[in-house]
């Protein structure tokens, strides 16, 4: 078995968001089904990147999973024929000790309609959240750090 990382798209509008949730159609869900159909393996260890909340489109989010396949390109490819809403867009072979989750950079891009709002204020309050900050208030707090850089808004 081969540990596998790779890039997945989609539109966020036919899911309700990412991680699974009983009796809803989400990314986690479509992705695992999948595997199943093309791996024929009950538990691929999959993992997610990062989540995304309903709605939400992605062009870069990561899994990773357990693969027989050695041939990545027809992985990918009968990934693709199979699915419904997901578009498997690269791939490559990874370690054990590869963690999905601890990417060194993210990025987000937010679109918004501007009918409506004032582009230089809005402009003016993204400029406060640039630079380093401690995020405590706005999470659970778990022990992770919660002080992170944000390079650009």
């Amino acid at each position: 078995m081969k540990r596998v990382l790779m890039k997945i798209a989609y539109l966020g509008s036919g899911f309700s968001g990412s991680q699974t949730q009983p009796g809803m159609r989400t990314v986690e869900s479509q992705v695992l089904s999948d595997l199943r159909k093309v791996l024929k393996t009950e538990d691929p260890e999959l993992e997610l990147s990062s989540r995304t909340d309903r709605g939400v489109n992605a062009l870069g989010n990561a899994i990773a999973f357990l693969s027989p396949m050695d041939d990545l390109r027809t992985l990918s490819k009968a990934l693709n024929s199979v699915t419904d809403g997901i578009f498997y867009r690269q791939y490559c072979e990874i370690d054990g000790d590869f963690n999905v989750r601890h990417a060194s950079r993210r990025i987000y891009r937010y679109v918004l309609d501007a009918d409506g709002i004032d582009l230089s204020e809005a402009r003016r309050c993204c400029g406060l959240f640039e630079g380093t900050h401690d995020f405590l208030r706005f999470c659970r707090f778990d022990g992770k750090p919660t002080v992170l850089t944000i390079d650009r808004l």
